[in-house]
């Protein structure tokens, strides 16, 4: 929710963005599209995208986590979910 973050900003409280999964593989479980750019490409973008709206937002990069769990997978990296949130700070 986009408003409550605006508002705890304004509040001068620390606010962290977590994406938990990598988007590389949003073209292809939405689209069917393999190649078009990548999945690695996909990855870097999304990282970018990440980074660019959390700046819209007023958080800095540095308190925004990517935990990189792969695209539709969450349920097979839960380990790399549970550590990542762990070293969120």
């Amino acid at each position: 929710m986009v408003a409550p973050s605006f508002k705890k900003i304004a509040e001068g409280c620390a606010v962290k963005i977590v994406f938990v999964t990598d988007g590389s593989r949003s073209h292809s479980a939405v689209l069917n599209i393999e190649d078009d750019p990548a999945p690695s490409v996909l990855k870097k973008i999304r990282h970018i995208e990440g980074i660019a709206a959390a700046r819209v937002l007023g958080v800095d990069s540095e308190s925004v986590y990517f935990l990189d769990a792969e695209d539709t997978k969450v349920n097979e990296n839960l380990n790399i979910v549970s550590e990542g949130l762990t070293n969120v700070n």
